[in-house]
């Protein structure tokens, strides 16, 4: 299995990216500020809101945040038939900083949330899941890395 690919270890351009996505997602001139009360952050493009009762957060975005970072989302299509195995896309996939690996769900328009995965197996560009999300989730295709920044409010004042 290629190093890149192995689901243990995320792949450089996986682990990398922060500065960039907080760039991106704040704009040039734009701004970002945090509000300094508790764990909410405020950013003129994005609100970041704790999930009562987890260490997960809600990162909304403004629509022009969302077209400025091209997010895209795709359906969770249902189980296989003949290994009821969940398959989604690997541009679907970010691994955190101690190894494990997340999606990012779509549960409500402009609205994204982390959600813990455990991967099978990497095989090219689609990734076979042990636990299941329910089919029909809607999961973060492209711009993973730069909710991941806005969530964790790199580059924030």
């Amino acid at each position: 299995m290629h190093p890149a690919r192995h689901p243990s270890r995320p792949p450089a351009h996986r682990a990398m990216g922060w500065p960039l996505a907080v760039l991106l997602l704040c704009g040039v001139g734009a701004g970002c500020s945090h509000s300094g009360e508790g764990d909410e952050v405020t950013q003129k493009t994005a609100q970041v809101v704790a999930v009562k009762g987890t260490d997960l957060h809600r990162v909304i975005l403004d629509p022009q945040a969302v077209q400025r970072l091209g997010i895209t989302t795709q359906r969770v299509p249902p189980r296989t038939a003949s290994s009821g195995a969940e398959v989604i896309s690997f541009d679907a996939l970010f691994y955190d900083d101690n190894g494990r690996a997340w999606v990012y769900t779509n549960p409500a328009p402009r609205t994204y949330v982390r959600h813990k995965v455990l991967v099978d197996q990497v095989t090219g560009d689609r990734v076979v899941l042990r636990a299941a999300l329910p089919p029909g989730t809607a999961i973060v295709t492209t711009g993973a890395a730069e909710l991941r920044g806005a969530e964790y409010g790199v580059g924030a004042e």
